[in-house]
């Protein structure tokens, strides 16, 4: 093999590494979204068709619009309840106070979400007015800012901000409708077909669509705070915790048969045919791989802190550094760290980083691993403190004899630093205290 072809294969290998490093290290948004570029991009992939991949699934409209729009674009009122500052928006000089306290009432109906969700004919029993009053005050909320209030859902939602913006049109009102689940899948051609349009006038309709806010009350109250998608999902049945990949939302992608069938003797075309093939491959390969690795680290992590996953008590959590889930997984140090990376993990006590059950140890007489986090140890120190005799208070060297008598082995120096991340004073203060 001479030297050109070694360095060839060489370069090679190491963007195809490079590639799947990269692919590890996004989180589910990132990689959904490079999905639906590549499809794009490489002819040689295409959407694995499988409706069963799609049906009921949940974190679609979370994927392909609520976490795809930009809140830098949107007016935030940082601060102001909702409803406050729809009500200060109302022309009172227009309306009896009969209509403005129905108005009023109407708006305390929207939900988190800034949806106006019960019929027309429920609020009419609610609030004691015809159903045409109903009709008319919920066309006057929908005028009114942020842009999408009082609709009854999401698509409705988006449909009355594109009237607002002048954009609407039929089309606008039958991809809202019909659809959204195939845009996010990144079936462009398909759509495209159905609706007798060009690919690109497809993708125009679709980026108007993600620039809209799915949900009008963000930045409002409770609502003003930041989505969080998780990546692993955590859940306990009859057999102890089950892990799963919140991933049912992402194009699943697959070769292309079409391309693999082109029969031609043009060796241009044969070469570019190969090329996307293999980057197509390496993708797949990649995306795969990426799955693996996550399920391997995320049952390390839910083995090692198990006890954390039954009470939800920082205190339960155990030392666990990236080397011994590189050495249980068989995979690099530095690969795990980027498979855990700006991903989250959801169990019942909450939504948790990846990073934190990554926990510092110490090291114990008989067992150099260690098994006492840090947040444990303090919380040993602290008990420490709290049952001293107030007359003579433990010295900092007199806490590190007594831990060592619980199997603690940690310098003076550390005793210190977590007193004083305690935010407890010394000996001498405490004394005088």
């Amino acid at each position: 093999m001479n030297t050109y072809t070694m360095t060839e294969q060489k370069t090679i290998i190491t963007q195809g590494l490079q590639q799947s490093l990269n692919i590890l290290s996004m989180n589910n948004q990132a990689l959904e979204t490079y999905i639906l570029k590549e499809i794009e991009e490489c002819p040689a992939i295409e959407v694995d068709e499988n409706p069963l991949q799609y049906i009921n699934s949940p974190k679609f409209y979370l994927s392909s619009l609520e976490n795809k729009f930009d809140p830098l674009n949107l007016n935030i009122y940082k601060g102001e309840r909702l409803e406050d500052y729809v009500k200060s928006q109302i022309e009172i000089k227009f309306f009896t106070d009969k209509e403005y306290a129905a108005l009023v009432s109407m708006i305390g109906l929207l939900d988190n979400n800034g949806y106006l969700k019960e019929t027309d004919a429920e609020i009419s029993r609610i609030i004691g007015l015809d159903i045409s009053k109903i009709v008319e005050f919920r066309e006057y909320i929908q005028s009114l800012n942020p842009a999408g209030i009082g609709a009854r859902n999401f698509k409705d939602s988006l449909l009355i901000q594109l009237k607002l913006l002048k954009k609407h049109d039929f089309i606008f009102e039958i991809i809202i409708n019909e659809y959204l689940e195939e845009l996010s899948k990144g079936n462009f051609n398909k759509v495209a077909k159905q609706l007798n349009l060009s690919k690109e006038e497809v993708k125009i309709y679709f980026k108007e669509i993600k620039a809209l806010n799915p949900k009008p009350a963000n930045g409002f109250g409770l609502n003003n705070q930041t989505y969080i998608i998780p990546d692993i999902l955590v859940e306990l049945n009859k057999n102890g915790y089950e892990v799963t990949l919140n991933d049912s939302y992402i194009p699943k992608v697959v070769l292309s048969n079409y391309w693999s069938n082109i029969k031609t003797n043009d060796i241009e075309i044969q070469n570019y045919i190969k090329e996307k093939y293999k980057k197509a491959q390496s993708i797949i390969q990649s995306i795969e791989e990426r799955r693996k690795t996550l399920q391997k680290v995320a049952q390390i992590i839910i083995t090692t802190q198990y006890q954390f996953f039954r009470t939800g008590n920082s205190i339960n959590l155990v030392p666990l550094n990236l080397q011994y889930i590189a050495n249980a997984t068989g995979v690099h140090k530095s690969t795990i760290s980027r498979a855990l990376n700006t991903k989250y993990l959801s169990c019942k006590h909450g939504i948790y980083s990846l990073k934190y059950f990554l926990v510092s140890g110490t090291t114990h007489k008989n067992n150099i691993s260690g098994d006492r986090s840090k947040e444990n140890i303090k919380q040993e120190i602290k008990k420490l403190i709290q049952g001293e005799d107030i007359t003579k208070p433990l010295s900092d060297s007199k806490i590190e004899e007594k831990l060592k008598l619980l199997d603690i082995y940690i310098s003076r120096r550390t005793v210190v630093k977590y007193r004083e991340e305690l935010g407890i004073p010394n000996s001498i203060k405490r004394g005088v205290i």
